[in-house]
């Protein structure tokens, strides 16, 4: 059986995350893959602006639901004290005796593997599996791959992944800025928008597809000819603390279902 260990903060998981498992998946011939949402990193603290545990988790959950190798592990985001990579995949080893582990790493954290805490009982439990996106990238990784063998006796496994050009940084940035979200599962983003996290604005574009994939085409009589529909629920996300109510009707606006003849001028 062979078991792939993808961890990181997903603070959002996007696009580029579930692309990068499904490649690893299918590269690696995986059986299973575990991702594990961060919890308290030990080297850099989280951003300001990070969603509680909880809610990274159901993101996760809903970004990976999709992927049927894939299983959750709450194993960091649980944990009151900084979890480091090789505890973290000793403990996954022994819930999955007899597999082979692979451990997904991006270039750049995997060249500074040998600076890991304990990074030798970590060679010692999975094999390194790194993404490599760019041209450059593959020769820095060839390289480190064949010191890490003279040294350490391991491979090292390399997935030729493409580019998403998204990082979650760059997504919190946007996200206040109505932007972002066609780069972000729909379930996800109406998630973040309804619980307000990462100070989220609702893009215009995706607030009208919103609109019109509510509108139920047999609610209401249509005009001659017509395609609309009524509003199966209006869309409406309530400022904090207030109460939901209706958006008013503009003056002489009508029975939007119902046909008045055509424009008057």
């Amino acid at each position: 059986m062979k078991t792939g260990i993808f961890g990181g903060t997903f603070n959002p998981p996007h696009n580029g995350h579930m692309l990068s498992a499904a490649t690893a998946i299918e590269q690696l011939g995986l059986d299973l893959l575990v991702i594990v949402p961060s919890g308290i990193p030990p080297h850099k603290p989280l951003p300001n602006d990070t969603p509680p545990a909880g809610a990274r988790l159901q993101m996760v959950r809903m970004a990976f639901e999709c992927i049927r190798s894939a299983v959750i592990s709450n194993i960091e985001i649980d944990n009151p004290e900084p979890s480091y990579t090789a505890q973290t995949v000793k403990k996954i080893s022994l819930d999955y005796p007899g597999s082979k582990l692979f451990l997904l790493v991006g270039a750049d954290m995997f060249l500074t593997l040998e600076s890991w805490k304990d990074y030798m009982t970590l060679l010692d439990t999975a094999t390194p599996a790194v993404f490599s996106r760019r041209a450059e990238n593959k020769e820095a990784i060839a390289h480190y791959a064949m010191q890490l063998h003279k040294r350490c006796g391991i491979d090292t496994e390399v997935i030729d992944n493409t580019i998403v050009d998204i990082s979650s940084s760059e997504l919190r940035d946007m996200l206040p800025m109505r932007d972002g979200a066609g780069y972000i599962k729909d379930t996800i983003y109406l998630y973040i928008i309804k619980n307000r996290l990462y100070g989220a604005k609702p893009a215009w574009g995706w607030l009208r597809s919103q609109a019109f994939s509510m509108l139920d085409p047999g609610g209401i009589p249509q005009a001659p000819g017509g395609g609309g529909g009524a509003l199966k629920e209006p869309l409406f996300f309530p400022p904090p603390g207030g109460e939901k109510k209706r958006a008013p009707r503009r003056p002489n606006q009508g029975n939007p279902g119902q046909y008045n003849g055509p424009p008057q001028g």
